[in-house]
């Protein structure tokens, strides 16, 4: 899989890149200032390495993680850490938040995740043994005059012979 920024879908990390981490306790870990009434422990955002080529210079003790193309922010980094939406801490934290970016899948077609061969053969029209006969152009077809149809329809029956 591949994350990609979801304001201008460049590209930014692929699923190799995500660090991993061991939930926390959910509302347990937090200050109770931070606590919610919800118990959710679900993570909200998704720690990256520091080793992408993207990044920006990282002097400073913090900052914000732009996408390199639109600036828009993905995320923040900070070196003295961060805690995830399930309680976890993680240090150092480049930390890139789920709702600005996309998953990107490449499936491989269900015979290669098999490893069985698979051959496509183009169908080709076959090749007409006559040559096509020549057609009159659109203007020369008349249409049949509805005269004749439009009076026995009409209910005026059919014209006594004369």
């Amino acid at each position: 899989a591949q994350y990609c920024c979801r304001k201008c879908r460049l590209p930014l990390f692929k699923q190799s890149d995500v660090e991993e981490h061991e939930p926390g306790e959910g509302q347990a870990s937090f200050e109770w200032k931070k606590r919610t009434q919800e118990n959710k422990s679900a993570c909200t955002s998704m720690f990256v390495s520091y080793e992408l080529p993207w990044l920006p210079d990282l002097g400073a003790p913090e900052g914000k993680l732009l996408c390199p193309r639109c600036s828009g922010r993905i995320g923040t980094w900070k070196w003295h850490g961060a805690q995830c939406s399930c309680g976890a801490w993680n240090t150092p934290a480049f930390q890139v938040l789920h709702s600005r970016v996309e998953v990107k899948r490449r499936f491989a077609p269900t015979a290669a995740r098999n490893n069985t061969t698979v051959s496509v053969v183009a169908a080709t029209p076959p090749a007409p043994s006559t040559p096509p006969a020549a057609s009159t152009p659109p203007a020369a077809v008349s249409a049949p005059a509805p005269a004749a149809d439009e009076a026995a329809a009409a209910g005026g029956g059919a014209e006594p012979p004369s």
